[in-house]
């Protein structure tokens, strides 16, 4: 996790701003602390450079489709498509490669980051990746020669984006 990160985040439960513990760093990238609200004083780990804003308690629903898209993502996030641009910009129509040419964009449900990693060499400013399962940890790895793509572990469900005067933005989460 890059530094400036911490500054698109803040606390689901209070939407306060985290303040940032370093416990193991390796030039601009954190590797272990966590991230501390500045007003509740929650505190959620980052876990191999990887911040972890998991609820204590899933939802039943939350954690059979975790475990389930977990597995599968550990298992076949290695394998790509030889058609996956073309699918994804099916998808999206009408935008087009350079439509995500420096802008920030949200992948909500990233599994092994494959959508991530192709919008980010679409010259993204830079990309959050969010899932609820540990597939995030091999999204990273699978994402490592991407510098524009951060890593979030979130339930979908407790992550909103705030809009504030228009151009800067916040990740949070449902106040519990």
């Amino acid at each position: 996790m890059k530094r400036e990160f911490v500054d698109d985040l803040c606390c689901p439960r209070c939407h306060s701003d985290f303040s940032l513990q370093i416990d193991e760093q390796r030039n601009e990238e954190i590797i272990r602390g966590h991230l501390v609200c500045e007003a509740c004083h929650a505190k959620y780990p980052i876990i191999n450079s990887i911040p972890r804003i998991v609820p204590n308690q899933l939802l039943y629903v939350e954690e059979k489709t975790s475990d389930s898209f977990g597995c599968a993502w550990k298992h076949y996030g290695r394998q790509l498509s030889n058609n996956l641009n073309a699918e994804f910009l099916s998808l999206v129509r009408p935008w087009k490669e350079s439509d995500f040419k420096d802008k920030v964009v949200l992948d909500v449900g990233c599994g092994a980051g494959r959508l991530s990693r192709l919008v980010a060499s679409y010259g993204a400013k830079y990309v959050v990746s969010v899932d609820l399962s540990g597939a995030v940890g091999e999204a990273l790895e699978l994402s490592r020669d991407y510098s524009n793509i951060h890593f979030l572990q979130a339930s979908l469900l407790d992550v909103m984006v705030l809009q504030r005067n228009g151009n800067s933005w916040k990740l949070t989460g449902r106040k519990q």
